[in-house]
């Protein structure tokens, strides 16, 4: 694949956008990166809206197809470049713990940056913390749920005395933080500011 062939459409800032470029370098995928402004007085560009009437990053477009949410992007890359699903070894462990990080982890620690209560995030962190069978989530391969949950623990970790990720309540999910975020990829995809 050549750099023009394919496109990844992003807002560096976005937690979603990170899993897809992260997935793209541990992949060794040459692509084209091209940031939007999701925001402001111009609001989203037309070619944008074309590709994605949802106007949500990430997009990737590979020649004439377009591939749209993170989870699918992730799944495509995985299944199309590089050595075919390299990055879901064990399928059913990564299905399992994207499952969740997505249904439970995430929406319970949005919630609770927001404002609610921390109770179900630690049942939720609790839960990942069990299904982590180190150094990564699934064992010794990172997979597609590291790259599913990285993005959103990045953000986390920054509070972790408030959000109460410490390593004495939770070792295995700091030792696997630890572990990830000194990889090549996710080091080089982090923002110096991001949302949720």
């Amino acid at each position: 694949c050549m750099a023009e062939d394919l496109e990844f459409i992003t807002n560096k800032a976005c937690p979603f956008a990170q899993r897809t470029w992260i997935c793209l370098e541990e992949k060794g995928v040459q692509y084209k990166l091209n940031e939007v402004g999701l925001y402001g007085a111009g609001g989203k560009p037309a070619w944008f809206m074309k590709l994605n009437p949802k106007g949500l990053v990430p997009v990737l477009r590979y020649r004439d197809r377009v591939v749209v949410e993170s989870d699918e992007i992730c799944q495509f890359i995985d299944s199309n470049f590089g050595e075919q699903g390299s990055l879901q070894r064990d399928a059913k462990a990564v299905a399992a713990a994207k499952k969740v990080l997505n249904d439970r982890v995430m929406p319970s620690a949005k919630s609770f940056v927001q404002g609610g209560s921390g109770e179900k995030m630690h049942a939720a962190f609790a839960e990942l913390e069990s299904m982590i069978r180190g150094p990564f989530i699934t064992g010794q391969d990172f997979s597609l749920a590291d790259i599913s949950a990285i993005p959103m623990f990045q953000r986390l970790m920054e509070d972790a005395r408030r959000v109460g990720l410490e390593g004495a309540r939770y070792p295995r999910i700091c030792a696997w933080f630890e572990a990830c975020r000194t990889r090549e990829s996710v080091a080089k995809t982090r923002s110096s500011w991001w949302w949720w």
